[in-house]
């Protein structure tokens, strides 16, 4: 599983180019987490602040884009428990 966190103020897409990944998203400020299973071509959003874990079900390859860029000395990170 990986994941396990949200960003306060970055965006994320992803766009799965081969293999299955089942998405869990929690919504900002808690309630239910959503959770589907994604394949290539699939393109989804991670809002700020909501949570977010992956685990991959297949090899799998994708692209990861950010409305911000990664900055390693103060990183956009919050872990969350599962």
């Amino acid at each position: 599983m990986r994941g396990g966190h949200f960003h306060r103020d970055t965006r994320e897409l992803f766009l799965i180019i081969s293999g299955s990944i089942r998405v869990r998203i929690r919504p900002e400020g808690g309630g239910d987490v959503r959770e589907t299973v994604v394949g290539p071509g699939s393109i989804f959003i991670v809002e700020p602040g909501e949570a977010h874990w992956f685990e991959t079900l297949t090899p799998c390859a994708w692209i990861n884009a950010l409305s911000k860029k990664f900055d390693e000395a103060a990183p956009d990170i919050v872990p969350v428990a599962a």
